[in-house]
């Protein structure tokens, strides 16, 4: 899909136990597809814009800015930007601690 996603925290500078923690930027219609995460989970946060949540079973839900949604361990999940104009949003991926 057609989308950016720009770091918070430099490698060297992420706080313990995340892997990644970025913005990512979605343009209208275009969506960041299915993949699955295994021994970290992510949690996306609504900034702005309207996306298209799937969860790992499939079901979609529409999310709105102050909106979160979570891929646990061994998950899967997508998000598409439905609405009329970038979705931005925060994505929080920590290492899975068992």
């Amino acid at each position: 899909g057609n989308f950016t996603f720009s770091h918070i925290f430099s490698e060297d500078d992420r706080p313990s136990g995340i892997n990644l923690m970025g913005v990512i930027t979605i343009q209208q219609g275009e969506e960041c597809g299915i993949h699955q995460h295994v021994g970290e989970s992510d949690t996306y946060y609504i900034v702005s814009g309207t996306g298209e949540y799937e969860d790992n079973e499939g079901n979609r839900y529409i999310l709105n800015p102050g909106d979160s949604a979570c891929a646990y361990d061994g998950e899967k999940h997508a998000i598409k930007n439905v609405g009329n104009e970038p979705l931005v949003l925060v994505a929080v991926i920590p290492f899975t601690q068992k």
